[in-house]
């Protein structure tokens, strides 16, 4: 079972290679749809790391 952490280092990998695949993409399409996974990853990303932050109280 993976620790939070290394899902989110994995998470943050795989938005690097969407990125990567997206600008090498000429196909406007196709552009789209990789623009649409890296928006629903990065979501996930925050999702995972807000568990991670710490609540500061004031």
């Amino acid at each position: 079972m993976k620790t939070i952490w290394q899902e989110i280092e994995e998470l943050r990998e795989e938005i690097q290679d969407l990125i990567e695949r997206e600008q090498a993409c000429v196909d406007p399409i196709k552009k789209a749809n990789y623009m649409e996974l890296i928006s629903l990853k990065a979501e996930e990303l925050e999702d995972l790391e807000s568990i991670y932050k710490p609540h500061i109280h004031v």
